[in-house]
């Protein structure tokens, strides 16, 4: 994560974008506050990938019936995320500052979603995940369509060019 950007959507909310390395296990992130300054952390996936073998992959079930393995990657992404967030809460409360993404992921104040236009089924794994298909895709994103695609297609080419330089070395 690099850098993060503040905007004050209105009097009562406003968000921080986070730059994301491509080897991050999202494509977006951002910290959402209330007018109270209680933060949630909204990170999106437009496209899975695998990031790691040392990330497990067991069931996860949901009340729907889906599990980490019905999504993409079999859930590696989102499970890199919760664990963490499972790490988050190891921190000391007096080392936590109030508002930030520390203190969103210690209270469980987060979600991961994967944006998937591959798929049509939208559904839950716990509490913190949400697979959207096709159609939800499409109106979360809205006006941004044309922007989601072409971020997918460059992280897609930054994915690559990081795996020919892993190559070189």
């Amino acid at each position: 994560m690099e850098d993060a950007n503040a905007t004050q959507l209105t009097p009562d909310v406003s968000f921080i974008s986070i730059s994301l390395d491509p080897s991050e296990c999202a494509d977006g992130m951002w910290i959402i506050r209330d007018k109270d300054s209680n933060p949630f952390v909204l990170a999106v996936d437009c496209k899975s990938r695998q990031i790691g073998k040392s990330i497990s992959t067991k069931s996860s079930s949901s009340e729907s019936g889906a599990a980490m393995n019905d999504l993409p990657g079999r859930g590696s992404q989102a499970l890199h995320f919760l664990n963490m967030a499972k790490d988050a809460t190891a921190w000391p409360v007096k080392d936590v500052q109030a508002g930030s993404m520390l203190d969103a992921l210690r209270k469980g104040r987060f979600l991961y979603v994967y944006l998937s236009t591959q798929s049509e089924s939208t559904f839950g794994v716990g509490d913190h995940i949400l697979h959207m298909g096709r159609a939800d895709s499409e109106r979360f994103l809205s006006f941004f369509k044309s922007y989601y695609m072409l971020h997918r297609s460059s992280s897609s080419s930054a994915e690559a060019e990081a795996a020919r330089d892993e190559k070189m070395r």
